[in-house]
Parts: structure tokens; C-alpha cells; sequence
């Protein structure tokens, strides 16, 4: 995968000043497939490249996945600090190599199923809590700068759940 991070040919000063405007663009290409990002940051560039790089993979975009599932069961907005910080993982550590942008599509794949599946469960409150525990670790491995566990943690915890609710 190719991804590259620029500042538009515009003027960014006289265009913030005029017009607004998005300053950087991200392209995401991994050889089949190619998306851009506009963003009046790299990070927001990033993001909407990688936003848009999932929506192409799956065009349902039910937008259920694991962690948005836990944080709704505890009542925290979609910009909390454990989205967030997942999301900004997602997009500097996983989308720039090919093993990571494969593992993020997978993801992708069974977690809106994981999700209904646990949606489907009578105890369904208890687990998402239980699933947010694991999220909580997840987040502070990176924080600490282990990304390399918190990646293999997320996964670990994926899989666990696809095998004991898809199974």
C-alpha cells in the first residue's frame, strides 16, 4: 500500500483566510484500490482516507463494530477518548502496511456480525461490558507506546469473540 500525506497545490494561507478549506490529502492505494482524504490537518486527512477506504470494502457501513458497541453500553459519545484513540491507531499504525490494512479489513468483515450476534444475546449489557474491559487494556498498551501489543490484544479479543458467537 501506497499512502501519501501532501499539502494541496493551493495557497494555505490565502485559502484558510478566504475560503476555509481542506489543506492536506491523504491517498491510501494498496494496488487494486486507491482513496483520498481531504482535511485541514494531516490527521484529519488520514482519517477521512481511511474512512473512506473502509466504506469501499464494505458498503453497508453498518458503523456497529466492537468498540462503538461498548462505548454506547456505557453511555460515552462517538468522539471519546477510547474511539478516538483506537480510530487514530487505526489510521498511523495499522493503515500504512499491507499486514495492517489486511487486519483492519478483516476486522471489518465479522465485527458488525460479532456485534449482532451479541446484540442477539439476553445477556448482551453484561458482555459488552465485559468486551469494553478488554477495550480499556487495549487503549492503554497504546498509550504506553506498545503497539505492537495493543494491536495483537484487539485481535486476540476479536477472534475470541467470533469463535465463541459466530462459531
Amino acid at each position: 500500500m501506497v499512502k501519501t500525506t501532501s499539502k494541496t497545490e493551493r495557497d494555505t494561507d490565502f485559502v484558510e483566510r478566504i475560503v476555509g478549506g481542506y489543506h492536506y490529502k491523504t491517498t491510501i492505494s494498496d494496488g487494486d484500490e486507491t482513496v483520498e482524504g481531504l482535511g485541514r490537518t494531516s490527521e484529519e486527512a488520514e482519517s477521512r482516507a481511511s474512512d473512506k477506504w473502509k466504506k469501499s470494502d464494505d458498503e453497508s457501513d453498518s458503523g456497529c463494530y466492537l468498540t462503538t458497541a461498548c462505548v454506547q453500553t456505557v453511555c460515552l459519545p462517538d468522539n471519546c477518548f477510547e474511539l478516538e484513540t483506537l480510530r487514530s491507531f487505526r489510521n498511523k499504525f495499522l493503515m500504512p502496511e499491507v499486514s495492517g490494512r489486511k487486519a483492519v479489513r478483516e476486522y471489518y468483515r465479522i465485527a458488525p456480525e460479532i456485534v449482532q450476534a451479541i446484540g442477539e444475546h439476553n445477556d448482551a449489557q453484561s458482555i459488552w461490558q465485559d468486551v469494553y474491559r478488554d477495550i480499556r487494556h487495549a487503549v492503554s498498551l497504546i498509550l504506553s507506546g506498545d503497539f505492537e501489543g495493543a494491536f495483537k490484544h484487539y485481535q486476540q479479543m476479536t477472534l475470541r469473540l467470533r469463535e465463541k458467537y459466530l462459531d
